[in-house]
């Protein structure tokens, strides 16, 4: 007991008090009115509304939904609509670092021309994932 005593001796009675007062003027939430969105804007996000429920229809390759990624690669960076924060472009570097590698190495296979093939899917697919993910990065809420 004597121990609490001595901690409690060492504390201010002025920096208790001071640490737990509350502003008295209460704070007022105001809602943002969204700004109005541009006829271009529901455009571009129609297309990759229709882009990504397209990739339910693959029939044959290439499917429709390849086009259109291809087609969202010039429109949303163009709209406004890509956000490539720090993570997502660190992440994109390193698949480019892998897909020099995978070009390095379609020199050494067999069949050079099916190893080029998949190796360029493979890219297309890591830029079509680094696209997405900075559309949702630039707002997630939408």
């Amino acid at each position: 007991m004597g121990s609490v005593r001595n901690i409690t001796r060492q504390c201010d009675p002025q920096q208790m008090t001071t640490a737990l007062t509350v502003d008295p003027a209460p704070a007022v939430l105001i809602p943002r009115r969204a700004k109005a969105k541009s006829a271009v804007h529901k455009i571009a996000l129609g297309v990759v509304w229709v882009t990504i429920a397209l990739g339910f229809f693959v029939f044959s390759e290439p499917a429709p939904i390849d086009a259109l990624t291809i087609g969202l690669f010039a429109l949303l960076p163009a709209v406004g609509l890509f956000d490539a924060k720090r993570g997502i472009a660190g992440g994109f570097a390193v698949w480019l670092l892998i897909t020099a590698c995978t070009a390095i190495s379609c020199i050494l296979a067999r069949d050079t021309a099916e190893a080029t093939m998949h190796s360029a899917v493979s890219f297309y697919l890591y830029g079509a994932c680094f696209l997405f993910a900075g559309f949702v990065a630039k707002n997630p809420q939408a």
